[in-house]
């Protein structure tokens, strides 16, 4: 079984499912899981499910494709999944699929993206943030400097073959940025 770190609704024909990690608390390995045609059950967070489909690739991000809602089946509402604790100099293919939190300063914006930086750790890349258009909310005003704390699934979205980098991390709720 597996658990619902992203539930309908959020990012049109996708959800994200995770394992529970050996603490049985934190959400462990996670994975996109699409459904070609149809809609998802009305699923929630911390419901845990079973899912039957194919491994597939995305723009460099592993997905489960569906092919109907019939592969997908309901079990038992639980406790949604603690986000794993990691650093912005983590966030990458190690992490995929993962629900994670972390802090960050603002070192720029772009669309629908906040990117933020560890300032004690100047070589490492920002982390693009991003808050999907398919929500019911927009990014959030921010100025450079300033620290946002930050809970999401770690996405990736490859711009082009051979489909390497474009992580991203995806909020969920408004509540998943929080200004430090």
């Amino acid at each position: 079984f597996a658990v619902v770190t992203a539930p309908p609704g959020l990012y049109n024909g996708t959800i994200y499912v995770a394992d529970p990690a050996s603490d049985g608390a934190t959400a462990g390995i996670g994975v996109n899981v699409y459904l070609r045609r149809g809609e998802f059950p009305p699923l929630v967070e911390g419901e845990q499910v079973r899912v039957r489909g194919r491994f597939d690739s995305f723009r460099g991000e592993m997905e489960l494709v569906l092919d109907s809602v019939e592969q997908i089946w309901p079990m038992t509402k639980g406790a949604p999944l603690q986000p794993l604790p990691v650093t912005v100099a983590e966030i990458g293919e190690t992490l995929e699929g993962r629900l994670v939190t972390f802090r960050g300063a603002v070192a720029g914006w772009q669309g629908d993206s906040i990117l933020l930086v560890d300032p004690a750790q100047p070589d490492i890349p920002a982390v693009r943030v991003t808050v999907r258009s398919s929500l019911t909310w927009k990014r959030p005003y921010v100025q450079k400097g300033q620290w946002w704390q930050v809970t999401g699934i770690v996405s990736q979205f490859a711009l082009e073959h051979p489909w390497n980098g474009g992580y991203r991390v995806l909020v969920r709720y408004k509540s998943d940025l929080e200004r430090q």
